[in-house]
């Protein structure tokens, strides 16, 4: 497109004085509601309530457009798949729910029967008016928690524009059918109805399927949170809301059972909060410039000094661990890597432990009032078990567990021995893991991809039965 007019919309969270900016979601729902004919929509995620509540107002009218969803089969990795994915299907069994007038459809590209095509667009495209891109996805999280930027052209009255806008719906729909350009518009033209187009469309291998949603998934993730919207948050969290996730009601559950379930959640939520996402310090903990330093140092006669005295600080300025291991595992040989990362989690936990001890659980109950007292009760009574359950989450906020761990009840004792039994594994197997994909990826025989394969399905495994382990100690006890 050239001499057109661009839009743009944003997302910024309320922050200090700073004012929340919700205008992505503003054109979502605007565009929806103004829509004729047809709405067209990629998009890797659709979680957003909002988003789901605007295209059932849609679907629901006797008179209203057609609608196109094109999203990926499944999320990338374990955690999104039992998490977003399981309220990705809630929102999709809603929008089909009130498709009366047979006006949605729901599809996933695929290359052929046994390869999908992963969707990680964000697009959106309404009648021949208006067409969209940028970050933001379908989630609540774009909607009011993440920083997002899309643009935005709208034709108006400009003919050039729309011809434009109606171009690039119908060569996408042409890369995800193989079809041409020209096969396309004539059968969007011919059919009298964009759904039956797509479906005219969609008879080879390479074609826009239904989307299938599962009645049920392997694993639920959002059965260990009861308010999962902060598993989608669409604005900043307080903290007292992470609390009221798993320090319940005492004849609700029984207290083991909901330490088991509250550690888990404390971590994942927590430690999404915790990531450095939108502070300039993000800069300070960019993989490649760690891994730079981590050489600059490895022949030095102190790196042992130096190496620990970085797990440290990095405690007291909340940087990852899992960041800090791997570029241990990228930067020394396995043993020493497995040594140092090990150590130096230790001597962290120790450190921000002591903080907490120092200030006690006065701070704290400014955010969580009198529930954090009744958290340090559960976690003491459960102390060695507790922590590993919390060490076994891959995503783990050690500088706020450690300092809630040193606030509370739990003996130092079984928090250094927990932190160790459950840290020992996992950074045995990333460290071992990484140093396997680097050897692979320099020297890619078969006997080191079959090893590192063997390695990663290894670590799948041994999550998954640690993961099984825990849950069945919690509901036994």
């Amino acid at each position: 497109m050239a001499d057109v007019r661009i839009g743009i919309a944003r997302t910024l969270p309320s922050y200090k004085d700073r004012q929340e900016i919700r205008e992505v979601e503003t054109l979502y729902l605007d565009a929806i509601q103004a829509a004729q004919q047809i709405v067209y929509i990629e998009n890797q995620y659709f979680t957003a309530p909002v988003i789901a509540d605007a295209l059932i107002r849609s679907l629901e009218k006797a008179q209203g457009p057609e609608i196109l969803l094109v999203l990926p089969e499944k999320s990338n990795g374990l955690l999104e798949q039992s998490t977003m994915d399981v309220l990705r299907a809630r929102q999709i069994r809603r929008v089909l729910g009130a498709d009366r007038h047979h006006r949605l459809g729901i599809v996933t590209p695929v290359l052929d029967d046994e390869n999908p095509l992963f969707v990680h667009a964000k697009i959106m495209i309404v009648d021949d008016r208006l067409a969209r891109v940028g970050s933001s996805n379908l989630t609540s999280r774009s909607m009011g928690l993440d920083t997002e930027c899309d643009l935005v052209v709208v034709a108006e009255n400009d003919p050039r524009v729309k011809k434009w806008i109606v171009s690039i719906r119908n060569q996408l729909i042409s890369e995800h059918t193989g079809k041409s350009v020209d096969a396309v518009d004539r059968s969007v033209q011919a059919a009298g109805s964009f759904r039956q187009a797509i479906d005219a469309l969609s008879g080879s291998k390479r074609c826009l399927r239904q989307l299938e949603v599962p009645d049920e998934f392997p694993i639920d993730g959002t059965k260990l949170v009861p308010d999962t919207s902060l598993l989608d948050p669409d604005g900043p969290v307080k903290l007292e809301r992470v609390f009221d996730q798993f320090v319940e009601k005492e004849e609700q559950h029984s207290k083991k059972k909901a330490l088991v379930k509250g550690g888990i959640a404390l971590v994942v939520l927590l430690g999404l909060a915790a990531a450095w996402r939108w502070t300039p310090l993000s800069q300070w903990i960019d993989p490649q410039y760690l891994t730079d330093w981590g050489h600059s140092i490895k022949e030095n006669a102190l790196s042992p000094v130096i190496v620990l005295g970085a797990y440290l600080t990095a405690g007291v300025l909340v940087v990852p661990v899992t960041l800090l291991v791997g570029v241990t595992a990228i930067v020394f040989p396995p043993l020493t890597a497995f040594f140092y990362s090990l150590s130096g989690c230790v001597l962290n936990a120790i450190l921000t432990y002591g903080i907490g001890a120092a200030l006690g659980k006065a701070p704290l109950q400014k955010f969580a009032g009198k529930k954090i007292d009744r958290l340090s009760k559960r976690l003491a009574k459960r102390g060695i078990l507790s922590v590993m359950v919390i060490r076994n989450v891959p995503i783990a906020p050690y500088t706020i567990v450690n300092m809630l761990a040193g606030a509370s009840r739990i003996k130092f004792r079984d928090y250094v021995v927990g932190t160790c039994i459950g840290m020992a594994p996992g950074i045995a197997v990333l460290t071992f893991f990484v140093d396997r994909l680097i050897e692979t990826l320099k020297h890619p025989d078969w006997t080191n991809i079959i090893l590192t394969a063997c390695i990663a399905i290894a670590f799948g495994v041994g999550f998954w039965r640690i993961k099984r382990r825990l849950q069945k100690n919690g509901e036994d006890a």
